[in-house]
């Protein structure tokens, strides 16, 4: 490895030794924004500053036609936008109307010798982008690509400089990175044939956008395939069908895989979540095994790749990851706040918990269990919703009863391989009392605040499952999840329902409470029970959701209405206001907890 500072002429090469710097087809598309832009022009128009823009990484490849190629292992970003940035920089120059010949045959030579090598079929672009940015990068330098344009990022760079650089900053630029005066602002390293690019490439701290571990082993595995196979074209076609084509395909498919997800307190991208699946069901990543952690998911996939040494190997590899990405995509599917959902649907059932659990621990086995099932057929489409039925018990149980969810990790893997059942767990855990109807029962008669969107979804389900079960002026009618969680005592109770208005009981015998502190206790507690809890469509006027149970139902009779139950089309919803209107209005402790016990039987007969 040679490592020196040099000029951008010294990395690309000028007339007499020109280099065709080539980026990997597996390398990342180009990611800078803004936020890399104006530092960088910052930095070049500072002129107390040393100017100095980072490393570039380069590995000597074929040579043919007395030109060389060169591999850019790192610097593809830094290299893009300066050439971006002197296209800018050269049309303002070459635009002012005063520029003498000499001057304009100066500035165009230059700008052509840094992005240009002359060839015997014409001028070619220096540096040669992968497929996601060669047609936004050609058409940037060439007004025109035969590429489809399929990531606009380069266009937006073009855009951003042209915006921001006047014609006396142009010639300062230009000046600077290939005039008479250039100075040297790169770090160029040379690989040989004894050093391990990837090693470097991961290695090294330059600036800019740090890779993602998709990136890292999605450039591991292809390199890893390029060293075992020596067939660029094969591998390329590999690349294209089984990864490019799958992650980066087209629009959609890139704005999926790059979509940010939630992991507790970590975003990761939908891909690199994949990625997560992936190495728990081949066994890549193990969370059982001590030491492990998910941090270090791209060595992992290191030393899995490591293990490859046939073609066949990546032959069978690639298909596999292509085909469990498709499933990934096709079952994880985003929901709708329209969608029309059915208690039957199981897979959709399931993952709608999940995800108002904040749960995506057990995606590896579901993904495995979809990957069965569709081998399977009918007899394996039965089992999967059976084991999804099984697996949202699990996990709402255990948010409900506010158990311990820090060996889900650890349970998923002994699932997968085997070595228990869901089924298994979930008996051993009512059994040891940490998720029985007990602790449940407990846990709906205390929902904390923050979980209010636990307490929506069971009520949002319990709604489905009753629309699916009855003839009715409902039937078939969707149940928008856009409805809004109601107390129906409300949260802000101190001022219209004073603890004697209406008066404060035992929950459970009903007797008058007479200790005001016990009493303000019991009222407080009885406001976060599931039995005080509906779902609304439209939401009480803001002016009397706080009122006594009367006024928010009728109105307070000044020009503010209250609810009109028979619009209500929620069947929960409209029994128990029916109730309350049939028992005077009254809705104290007692009536909540009575509510609180039936929908807990319910929750239990269901889940």
């Amino acid at each position: 490895m040679k490592a020196e500072v040099q000029t951008l002429f010294g990395i690309v090469g000028s007339s007499g030794f020109a280099r065709v710097l080539k980026i990997p087809f597996f390398q990342r598309e180009y990611v800078w924004d803004k936020e890399n832009w104006e530092p960088l022009l910052d930095d070049l128009l500072d002129p107390e500053n040393d100017h100095f823009l980072g490393s570039v990484i380069l590995k000597p490849g074929p040579e043919g036609f007395g030109l060389r190629e060169w591999n850019v292992i790192d610097g593809q970003q830094r290299l893009t936008t300066l050439s971006v940035l002197l296209k800018v920089c050269g049309d303002k120059i070459l635009a002012e109307p005063l520029l003498s010949e000499s001057k304009r045959y100066y500035y165009d030579r230059r700008i052509k010798d840094a992005l240009f090598v002359l060839t015997a079929d014409g001028d070619k672009i220096k540096l040669q982008h992968s497929m996601v940015d060669r047609g936004a990068y050609e058409s940037v330098l060439t007004g025109t690509s035969k590429y489809d344009v399929k990531s606009t990022a380069i266009i937006d760079c073009k855009k951003y400089f042209e915006e921001h650089v006047d014609l006396g900053s142009a010639k300062k630029i230009f000046e600077m990175l290939i005039g008479d005066h250039q100075k040297e602002i790169l770090v160029g390293i040379i690989l040989d044939g004894t050093d391990h690019e990837q090693a470097i490439f991961d290695t090294i701290n330059t600036a800019g956008v740090r890779l993602t571990i998709a990136d890292t082993v999605k450039n591991y595995i292809f390199q890893k395939y390029l060293d075992v196979s020596k067939n660029e074209k094969a591998v390329f076609e590999d690349y294209a069908q089984y990864w490019e084509g799958v992650f980066a395909g087209d629009e959609v498919s890139l704005k999926y895989w790059s979509e940010i997800r939630n992991q507790g307190r970590i975003e990761r991208t939908t891909l690199e979540v994949f990625l997560q699946c992936v190495a728990i069901v081949k066994g890549i990543f193990d969370p059982q095994e001590k030491g492990q952690s998910l941090s270090k998911l791209a060595d992992y996939y290191k030393k899995y790749i490591d293990n490859f040494q046939h073609i066949e190997d990546f032959k069978s590899f690639l298909p596999e990851m292509a085909d469990m990405a498709k499933a990934y995509r096709e079952f994880f599917a985003e929901f709708r706040d329209d969608e029309i959902l059915k208690w039957s649907d199981s897979r959709k059932r399931a993952l709608h918990i999940f995800k108002t659990c904040d749960t995506s621990t057990f995606d590896p086995l579901i993904l495995k269990l979809f990957m069965d099932s569709k081998a399977s057929g009918a007899i394996g489409a039965e089992e999967l919703d059976k084991s999804l039925d099984e697996l949202s018990s699990y996990v709402l149980r255990h948010v409900v009863a506010g158990a311990s969810v820090k060996n889900f990790n650890k349970e998923c893997v002994s699932v997968i391989k085997h070595t228990k059942t869901i089924s298994d767990y979930l008996s051993e855990k009512k059994n040891n009392g940490e998720i029985d109807d007990e602790s449940v029962r407990r846990g709906l008669r205390h929902i904390k605040k923050s979980y209010n969107k636990i307490a929506k979804e069971i009520l949002f389900w319990m709604e489905i499952k009753r629309r699916g079960e009855e003839t009715s002026q409902f039937m078939g009618l969707p149940v928008n999840y856009k409805s809004d969680l109601e107390h129906i005592m409300p949260q802000t109770w101190e001022e219209y329902w004073r603890i004697d208005n209406p008066t404060v009981v035992d929950p459970v015998s009903g007797i008058t409470v007479a200790d005001p502190e016990v009493a303000k206790q019991l009222r407080k507690n009885a406001v976060f029970e599931i039995g005080n809890m509906s779902l609304l469509a439209t939401r009480w006027n803001r002016q009397i959701q706080n009122r006594e149970m009367e006024i928010k139902l009728k109105g307070d009779g000044a020009g503010i209405p209250g609810i009109d139950i028979k619009k209500i089309d929620i069947r929960y919803t409209c029994d128990v206001l029916n109730e309350i209107v049939a028992n005077g209005y009254l809705w104290n402790e007692k009536t909540i907890r009575d509510r609180t016990n039936k929908l807990s039987d319910l929750f239990l007969s269901m889940w």
